[in-house]
């Protein structure tokens, strides 16, 4: 039986899709499609903020999800 939560994170660019990916945009579609349709109940997509390349340059989200229009949550730890 399949869990019922999905929690994916490091849905960020040249993670996925890979830098290595020949087609990103398919490549992308893809691994997004089989983590949501694997979710019965809830799903959590987690694109982390002022995460580090190994030069210094902070990772952006993937294109696909910074492009949908949605009223993402926005956690602060300091409240």
């Amino acid at each position: 039986m399949l869990p019922r939560e999905y929690i994916a994170y490091a849905l960020l660019k040249d993670y996925l899709p890979h830098f290595n990916e020949k087609n990103k945009d398919e490549s992308t579609m893809k691994m997004l499609y089989l983590i949501s349709s694997c979710a019965r109940k809830n799903l959590h997509l987690i694109s982390e903020r002022e995460r580090k390349k190994p030069w210094g340059d902070e990772f952006l989200p993937t294109q696909k999800l910074f492009a949908y229009n949605f009223n993402y949550d926005s956690l602060s730890l300091l409240d």
